[in-house]
């Protein structure tokens, strides 16, 4: 709908003796504050942009009643809807939810209620649990009963969370593996037992959450006694997976019904509560003296109450699937087949705790084997180590229709999913993967690293460390990508289209990358780093480190489609696409169609390839906004390409939008906006010649509804840095 125009571009001159400055003073640049909630515009500086941009007092943004003319919103959240008020506020609030992250990864209970919150399911919070030193702290438990005696009372049902017609015709506790039992250490004991209760304290909350689809599932998965229909994962993901000649169309209707039928409250309190007490049952047990545990303890399995527990001893096992709650006690352990991960059995929670060593987990080939929640809560903890992680589809952090959470303490680790969908995946719920500490390697095919979609969050957090995320090149090739891979990784949100398609169209949800500190790689192709596609969210936030980051269309702080993007980069000496030849058009603070891109990068020497349509830059009703604080820069622009792809060659970066025809409607009247700012550096900009350089001002004018503008001006000095040796 786009037609040639006229670019008018007006230069305004340098900052301090241009036209418009006639009479004013431009205020003197000060120190850069180094801490992340500084990260705004100056207020003044934000008006003057808004009034340059035809919209005096106005937000960057839209209204509600704006936005209600796009339809496909089945679903929306409401913490999506209030986002696209302001474009100028979207790093505000994904900053604060990337230091509150951060704060908590240590209590990964808080780091799950957080991403529920994101989801509208608000829960568990300020939750009271119980003191363990005064007992266990479960109705129906002596605070005095040891751990051997709790197992029997789980056995005989006389614990509130296992009702007693649930145990009606179990057998006693083999004597054996009672024996076996109690080879282990006292404080080994005590967790082992803790986890047991954590399982049933969570799944009392989990059976109402799960209570209606669970009897949908006997309908649509065993349609005939006797007969198998689709597997729960095929019905789960039919709405993202199945096509018709390339568009969104299944006949398989099972998770449309389940979206209605979910209690994603008790959810979101069922997998808070069950967390918090896996948490604090580890917390006691680092704490606890510690015995030797015999060399005659070669493990133990205990039926309890209906549910599996299996104990493993320090040395190097062999860990095999099978049993709702594994511990192992430490060495170079192998983890094969499903662990942490619920759908393959009628159970709801599923956990695997590996407390020290060097580890291998490997889910196999099935997908939905490692720390994924399938209408369940699937958790899979290591806490000491440098172990590598792998499984094929939807894992190391996913969710369909419950809560898949991977935690990593410490250690050198590396993450893969050979396909899709993980390391911060979800669907309905909850899918993260939280590493604390440590140089780690995260490597997928396409959908991950965190992707929300319809009503879910999927978050990968990283503490610390210097990581490299990797959405491979040969991921999700597409012809309508020039043949480039559409990666929907490392920060991603994304709803389902199907105007183009079956016509059921649901809203997406939250898709979360915050890494807190160190000297990261990021390397994707298109959508990535903080873009959002159909009624979602997606945020990349690096709090610090020097940076390098290569990616394509759709990325970088970049959104399509009533959807919002937002990348930020703290600080640090960073480069972005340098030397990057498949970098197009349509990234870095670039919004498209009812659509709010930002990109903020708060100081640091850094370095950018531009080409068309980046940088600040606005299409179809939408807003692009690109804020670089301070650092000297390098701005190497290179817009107009050749040649099939070469893609908006009229619209060039730093500040500019596009023009599209008239169309009689509503959108008629939205505006289209590019903002380019860099308030502090002396600044370099080299390759195609233009308005823009250091200490200047300009503006492009296309239409009464397209207008951008852009400024280099000195604000911002660059934080202090120390000296070497810790000095300043």
């Amino acid at each position: 709908m786009r037609k040639a125009a006229a670019l008018s571009i007006v230069l305004a001159g340098c900052a301090a003796t241009g036209p418009e400055r006639a009479g004013t003073e431009t205020p003197a640049a000060i120190p850069a504050p180094a801490e992340r909630a500084s990260l705004e515009i100056p207020a003044d500086l934000l008006e003057e942009a808004r009034a340059a941009l035809g919209r005096p007092g106005r937000p960057l943004g839209y209204t509600f009643e704006e936005m209600a003319n796009y339809s496909g919103r089945k679903h929306l959240l409401r913490t999506v809807e209030t986002l696209f008020r302001d474009a100028a506020t979207l790093p505000r609030f994904s900053g604060a939810l990337a230091e509150s992250l951060v704060k908590n990864a240590s209590k990964p209970e808080e780091v799950v209620r957080i991403a529920f919150g994101l989801t509208d399911a608000v829960a568990g919070r300020m939750l009271p649990l119980p003191d363990l030193e005064d007992g266990w702290g479960v109705q129906g438990v002596p605070a005095e009963a040891s751990p051997e005696e709790v197992l029997h009372l789980l056995q005989e049902g006389r614990v509130i969370y296992l009702p007693a017609s649930g145990t009606a015709g179990v057998p006693p506790l083999d004597e054996g593996d009672l024996a076996s039992f109690r080879l282990l250490p006292p404080e080994a004991q005590r967790l082992a037992v803790r986890l047991l209760l954590a399982g049933r304290d969570g799944d009392l909350w989990l059976q109402d959450a799960f209570l209606r689809t669970e009897t949908h599932h006997r309908g649509i998965l065993e349609p005939f006694p006797g007969t198998l229909g689709p597997s729960l994962l095929d019905s789960a993901s039919a709405p993202l997976r199945d096509e018709r000649m390339g568009q969104s169309a299944t006949t398989n209707t099972h998770a449309f019904q389940c979206l209605e039928l979910l209690d994603r409250e008790a959810l979101a309190f069922g997998s808070v509560l069950l967390v918090a007490r896996v948490r604090q049952a580890l917390e006691e047990y680092a704490a606890a003296e510690k015995h030797h545990v015999p060399g005659s303890f070669k493990g133990v399995t205990l039926d309890v109450g209906g549910g599996g527990l299996v104990v493993h001893g320090p040395g190097d096992d062999v860990i095999g699937e099978g049993a709702g709650i594994v511990l192992d006690l430490g060495g170079a352990d192998r983890w094969v087949g499903s662990h942490g991960a619920t759908g393959a059995s009628p159970r709801r929670v599923s956990l695997a705790i590996d407390l020290a060593g060097d580890d291998s987990w490997d889910g196999g080939e099935e997908p939905g084997s490692l720390a994924c929640g399938l209408f369940g809560v699937g958790i899979a903890m290591d806490l000491s180590g440098n172990d590598s992680w792998r499984c094929s589809e939807s894992g190391l952090g996913a969710a369909w229709f419950g809560t898949g959470l991977l935690v990593d303490f410490a250690g050198n680790d590396s993450y893969e999913t050979a396909t899709n969908r993980g390391q911060g995946f979800a669907f309905a719920g909850v899918g993260a993967l939280v590493d604390l500490a440590g140089d780690d390697r995260y490597v997928i095919g396409h959908d991950g690293q965190g992707y929300g979609g319809t009503l879910g969050c999927g978050l990968l957090l990283d503490v610390s460390g210097n990581d490299t995320y990797l959405a491979r090149d040969d991921g999700n090739v597409s012809e309508m990508y020039l043949g480039r891979s559409v990666s929907m990784a490392q920060g991603v949100g994304q709803g389902r289209r199907a105007d183009l398609g079956d016509g059921r169209s649901l809203a997406g949800g939250f898709g979360v990358l915050v890494d807190g500190a160190g000297d990261d790689s990021y390397r994707a192709e298109c959508w990535a780093h903080g873009a959002g596609y159909w009624w979602a969210v997606g945020i990349l936030e690096d709090l610090g480190g020097n940076d390098v980051y290569r990616d394509g269309k759709y990325s970088l702080g970049a959104a399509a489609h009533f959807a919002l993007g937002v990348c930020v980069d703290a600080s640090g000496d960073d480069a972005y696409n340098a030397g990057n030849d498949e970098a197009v058009n349509q990234y870095q603070g670039h919004g498209r169609d009812g659509s709010l891109g930002v990109f903020v990068d708060g100081a640091g020497d850094d370095r950018y390839l531009l080409r068309a349509h980046c940088a600040g830059s606005g299409d179809l009703g939408s807003f692009g906004l690109f804020w670089d604080r301070c650092g000297d820069d390098l701005y190497e622009v290179a817009a107009v390409r050749q040649g099939e792809g070469s893609g908006w060659p009229d619209t060039p970066p730093l500040g500019s939008a596009t023009v599209s025809e008239t169309m009689r409607s509503w959108r008629d009247d939205l505006d289209a906006c590019g903002l380019f700012l860099d308030t502090g550096g002396r600044d370099a900009y080299e390759g195609e010649p233009g308005p823009w350089g250091d200490g200047r001002e300009w503006r492009t004018i296309r239409g009464p509804r397209s207008k951008g503008w852009g400024r280099d001006v000195e604000r911002f000095a660059p934080p202090v840095r120390p000296a070497p040796g810790g000095a300043e």
